[in-house]
């Protein structure tokens, strides 16, 4: 038991955990979530909860595992963006496809796909992924992405160079080549399996020499 009695949530936004809960005692199901700090006596009693999940990571087989990674070069007077999405987990997960994704970044409960870049010479430009990027052969990708364990799925995005966007403090607004760094965050809504249905906030591996001279 954690508690013997309820326990008040902390009110407001941003000031301390969350921990969702259900369980079942003697026949009832006990349900909600608890926003505490980390001073609340309450903290001592959950650390086996951190203690459980580190040991599951170091040790554990995940059942998903959901890994998106891109890779971009320049064709044509586009950029070309290449999101590969990997499961090394051992079910099947299928998430929305790009028709669901929004071209801005306004709402964290919405999804989107973002990639930023940056190089050397103070040029910076960000773009987000959608639909209408789609090349011909991803197509089939719109509306839903599958993907299996151990079968990456490789969907192609191609974005004009005038439809990007450059930062208000970027030293150019155009690509003229050269190395870039580059980064991109994926907000998407997984479909199934059920018990991961919902927002999947992820971070991707940054690319950090991308060359844009085009060949």
């Amino acid at each position: 038991m954690l508690a013997s009695h309820e326990i008040a949530s902390v009110r407001g936004r941003n000031i301390g955990s969350v921990l969702t809960y259900s369980v079942e005692q003697n026949g009832t199901r006990h349900q909600g979530a608890l926003q505490y700090r980390s001073s609340d006596e309450i903290t001592v009693k959950l650390q086996f909860l951190y203690e459980i999940a580190q040991d599951l990571l170091d040790h554990g087989t995940p059942e998903i595992n959901l890994h998106p990674a891109f890779t971009a070069h320049a064709a044509s007077g586009n950029l070309v963006v290449d999101m590969v999405f990997g499961n090394d987990g051992t079910q099947e997960v299928v998430i929305d496809g790009p028709e669901k994704w929004l071209p801005q970044r306004v709402d964290p409960k919405k999804q989107y796909v973002y990639i930023g870049a940056l190089n050397d010479a103070r040029v910076g430009f960000d773009v987000q992924l959608v639909e209408k990027y789609l090349s011909p052969a991803s197509r089939p990708y719109a509306s839903s992405i599958s993907i299996k364990p151990g079968q990456p799925v490789k969907v192609e995005f191609v974005v004009p160079y005038d439809e990007l966007t450059f930062d208000p403090g970027s030293s150019a607004q155009q690509i003229q080549g050269g190395i870039f760094r580059m980064y991109g965050v994926a907000n998407v809504n997984i479909q199934s399996p059920s018990a991961m249905k919902g927002k999947a906030f992820i971070r991707m591996d940054k690319q950090p020499a991308v060359d844009l001279t085009e060949r």
